[in-house]
């Protein structure tokens, strides 16, 4: 059984646009499901992270080797980061103070 998170803001509503809706929650952690759900999750910080360093260095006027290059990089560091912080999180039991999980 999957938890359903609800991203809400301070003002106590819920946004349209959560991240939540496009990287998905959290697995239980009996479920096999588990290594398809942080490797969705770590493509999808890759790809967003690359996407915006390309953007930032091609907009500097860098060439587009070195480009690729810096963002491939940079991306994969970022990601791996967020995965680990985020995955240890999970672990932990530990819950972000934007969102809620509702008791049913």
């Amino acid at each position: 059984m999957r938890r359903i998170a609800t991203c809400v803001a301070p003002t106590g509503q819920s946004h349209p646009l959560s991240l939540i809706v496009l990287i998905g929650t959290y697995p239980d952690k009996d479920t096999a499901m588990q290594l398809l759900f942080w490797l969705r999750r770590f493509l999808l910080v890759y790809a967003l992270g690359f996407a915006v360093l390309m953007v930032a260095e091609s907009l500097k006027g860098h060439a587009l080797i070195d480009a690729l290059g810096f963002s491939g990089w940079w991306a994969l560091m970022s990601a791996s980061v967020y995965l680990i912080s985020a995955y240890d999180s999970w672990r932990r039991g530990n819950k972000c103070a934007w969102c809620v999980v509702p008791e049913k």
